[in-house]
């Protein structure tokens, strides 16, 4: 599983990298999605990856697995 495969907050993906918030926006300041672009497109991805699979759980199950408050939302953002 991705590091993304839970909900996942500014604050975890700090932990992980071990650098300061400021550090984190500031190493994203070239990019034009930023941080929070970032980890919905790899929440996104791994969705994706996980629907593609051929034995696999409900498209609610995956999305609440990766953080989706409901399937409406997921479903407003995968596209």
């Amino acid at each position: 599983m991705s590091a993304f495969s839970t909900r996942t907050k500014n604050s975890t993906f700090q932990g992980q990298g071990h650098c300061s918030r400021r550090h984190l926006y500031n190493a994203f300041s070239d990019e034009a999605e930023g941080v929070a672009g970032y980890i919905l497109r790899e929440r996104l991805e791994a969705c994706r990856r996980e629907l593609l699979r051929p034995a696999r759980r409900s498209v609610t199950e995956i999305a609440l697995a990766h953080g989706f408050a409901n399937l409406a939302h997921f479903s407003r953002v995968f596209k």
